[in-house]
């Protein structure tokens, strides 16, 4: 003993739970099935597996690890979000120009580089609440 350690055990602190967070838009089932019959040859072409259809989404905002404690904040955000479009909005129309593979996560994705009118506006909106 040194003098260092600290009194009664273990020095660290339990670890404050975490859950991986992103924002996403979640397409009609018709549109989850055409996106599992797009890819189906990249998924069977990088040697992966498939997501179930229904797990399939457009991320608007990757958050990452996120303390628990902040779930009904983040939830609030999302609230105040979707507020500000009109209940009878015009659907929303992405092209997806691309496939990718990410390597590091171990999945291929869907890029929609180029949007219509009217994309971007989710994204920015949220974007720029996250920031505040």
């Amino acid at each position: 003993m040194n003098g260092l350690e600290p009194v009664g055990g273990d020095a660290q602190a339990p670890r404050e739970p975490t859950r991986r967070l992103f924002f996403a838009l979640w397409p009609s089932e018709a549109l989850q099935s055409a996106l599992t019959h797009a890819t189906r040859k990249a998924v069977r072409a990088c040697g992966g597996r498939p997501v179930p259809a229904h797990n399939l989404h457009v991320t608007l905002a990757f958050l990452g690890s996120v303390p628990e404690r902040r779930i009904p904040e983040l939830r609030l955000i999302a609230d105040q979000v979707a507020a500000t479009f009109p209940q009878e909005a015009t659907p929303l129309r992405l092209t997806f120009d691309r496939i990718e593979h990410w390597k590091k996560a171990h999945i291929i994705c869907a890029i929609a580089e180029a949007q219509s009118e009217g994309a971007a506006a989710p994204v920015d909106s949220l974007a720029g609440t996250l920031k505040k």
